[in-house]
């Protein structure tokens, strides 16, 4: 999936194992703190990339066009795959997998939880059919593999002093309309489960989606300034934003998508 990466991605292919899949540059410069089997271990993985990650180090500080455009593409793949395990996991917490009754005219093939114009029980629903889709689909199982990889690239590339990947519009827009859908079902009473009415629901909601995000930290700072400022005082309570605010908000979203449409 990522071709310009295949000669860094065997060589750190051990080194990769042993680190969780993630690339931190220190492994590289610094000595371990202790000896022991797993330092070892990864010390001699370090080694044996250590001259491959110094090429593409340069490389891509040189900004080699192509692996400046796979870092880019890895990287939309990571928000992509962040954006909707944060989705899935919100959708969890509030007592929406699946949504119970099903919401009406969504069909078993209905897949489009990107639209996150829809209703939370709506957009829950199309999440879960698209996960029960990944679950039985044996060709979508690679995407698994090709996301970890994708944050692999887009860790070194930052590591190795690229500036921080930020947010697209695409992805910036579905997060701030997806969290107005969290804040209308839980303020309207969320009558699938009653303990996630009102703020403790945002606050669970947004734990949630938190951790859905991983290690997507440009996302999870978008969560974390946009549910701050709305849902708690300075002093730390939460409020209450009443739900004709919240429509309002969402149907100027939907104004701003359908007027760029045009």
């Amino acid at each position: 999936a990522f071709p310009p990466f295949r000669e860094l991605l065997d060589a750190c292919q051990d080194y990769a194992e042993l680190s969780g899949c993630r690339f931190q540059n220190r492994a590289f410069t610094e000595a371990p703190a202790s000896v022991t089997a797993q330092s070892l271990a990864l010390q001699a993985a370090v080694q044996k990339a250590a001259h491959t990650v110094e090429e593409f180090t340069r490389r891509l500080l040189a900004k080699e066009e192509a692996l400046n455009e796979c870092v880019e593409r890895a990287h939309r793949f990571v928000m992509a795959e962040s954006v909707r395990a944060g989705i899935v996991a919100t959708c969890r917490e509030v007592g929406l997998w699946p949504p119970v009754p099903a919401p009406e005219g969504v069909l078993e093939d209905d897949y489009a939880f990107q639209d996150t114009t829809a209703t939370l029980p709506v957009l829950a629903q199309r999440a879960y059919n698209d996960e029960a889709r990944r679950n039985r689909d044996e060709l979508l199982h690679p995407l698994i593999r090709r996301a970890t990889t994708a944050s692999f690239i887009v860790d070194f590339a930052t590591e190795s002093g690229l500036p921080p990947p930020t947010l697209s519009e695409q992805h910036h827009e579905m997060l701030e309309e997806f969290m107005s859908r969290v804040e209308e079902w839980v303020s309207r009473g969320a009558p699938a489960n009653e303990k996630h009415m009102g703020g403790e629901g945002v606050s669970a909601a947004r734990e949630a989606l938190l951790r859905g995000l991983g290690g997507a930290e440009v996302a999870r700072r978008q969560v974390t300034r946009r549910w701050n400022k709305n849902w708690e005082t300075q002093g730390g309570a939460m409020l209450n934003v009443a739900a004709v605010g919240l429509a309002v908000l969402a149907g100027l979203a939907t104004m701003k998508r359908a007027s760029r449409a045009k």
